[in-house]
């Protein structure tokens, strides 16, 4: 977790095994909560040059 400044108050950064188990957690923790949640897929810098360069 890391504190940021600016739009955002905190980022977590967690690795999950794919897109759809990270929407699945953002809605329930969202509903749990009552917190708005931004999901952001990442990828390195090295498999996003791979995806756009096919």
């Amino acid at each position: 977790m890391s504190a940021v400044i600016g739009q955002y108050d905190l980022v977590f950064h967690v690795e999950l095994p794919d897109n759809e188990t990270a929407i699945k957690g953002s809605v329930e923790l969202s509903k749990l909560t009552g917190v708005n949640i931004l999901t952001m897929p990442a990828v390195s810098v090295v498999e996003f040059d791979k995806r756009v360069s096919k």
